[in-house]
Formats: C-alpha cells, structure tokens, sequence
C-alpha cells in the first residue's frame, strides 16, 4: 500500500486546491488508518481490506481515542479522497452496502453531532461596528482578529473579546 499512497499524495501536489500542510495532514491520516489495519488484521494490509467496516472501526477507534470532531471529519475526507483515487486508477472495485458508498456509509452514524455555533450576519455587523468605535489601541487588535477570522472562515468556539476592553456585549 505505500507506493499507493504515494501516488496518491502526488496526484494531490498537481492539484492546486491542497496545500502542502494538507498533503501532509492527509498522508498521516492515511498512515493511522493503515498501521490501525495492520494491527487489526495482523497482516500488512492491501487495498482490498479498504472496506466500510473497516473505515467504520478506524474512525470509531479514533473518536473513542478523544480525538476533536475536526480531526475526524478530515481523516474522513482523506480515507474518501483515497478510495476515489483507488477506484479511479483499477487498484480496487468499490463495494457499496444499501447504494451508499463507502466513506458515507462509514461514518455516518460514528461523529457526534457538531457543536459549531454560528453568528447570524447582524451579529457581525454589530460587532464589528462596537470595535470600530473604540478608539483604544487594543480595537484595532480586534478588528484584525475578526478580519482573520471572517476571512478564513477559522471555527471558533467562543470569541471573548466582548466585555475585556470595556466592550458591552451584543444582543
């Protein structure tokens, strides 16, 4: 499975959409998933023991480990990047179970529901005009945090920049 993997990973570096950092993060996940294989199955894997139940029980094994909703769902989008690329290049047939495939048919019951909370586009705007009419030094460090954040689209669980600098929450 190596040289597979590593044609995967370079089938990524031509795609401009996947960062370095991504490749990497990828081919780690891809190493957990198979060094969990290969202790489970107590043989070196191959790529037909890349099946749903197998998936299923990597990412259970990596939930129950602690590991961070995030975590998994991008160990997920690898695993299905992979088996897209492993089908796609004759390395294996997809099985599918009740017409889902594989990466859906893994984890769609293993991820916790997500606690992400979202600001409604007002609540910005409210924001982001209160951090605009503090002339403190310690607003513009506010602003290019929020900038960074509603660039990026950087999840965040809780901003706690109200009420430190004399900020009155918004309703």
């Amino acid at each position: 499975m190596q040289a597979e993997i590593r044609a995967f990973l370079a089938s990524l570096e031509s795609q401009p959409s996947y960062s370095i950092s991504t490749r990497l993060a990828y081919g780690s996940d891809l190493a957990r998933f198979f060094d969990y294989l290969n202790r489970s199955l107590k043989h070196f894997p191959t790529p037909s023991d890349v099946d749903t139940q197998s998936i299923a029980s990597f990412l259970e094994y990596e939930r129950l480990s602690g590991r961070k909703v995030n975590t998994l769902l991008r160990r997920k989008a690898a695993l299905r990047l992979f088996i897209i690329f492993l089908s796609k290049n004759g390395y294996i047939t997809p099985q599918f179970e009740d017409n889902k495939p594989i990466s859906q048919k893994s984890v769609q019951s293993k991820l916790p529901a997500s606690t992400l909370q979202f600001s409604a586009l007002g609540q910005i705007r409210k924001l982001l005009r209160t951090i605009d009419s503090n002339k403190k030094p310690i607003a513009r460090r506010d602003s290019a945090i929020m900038a960074l954040i509603l660039e990026t689209g950087l999840p965040v669980r809780k901003i706690n920049i109200l009420g430190s600098e004399g900020y009155r929450p918004v309703k």
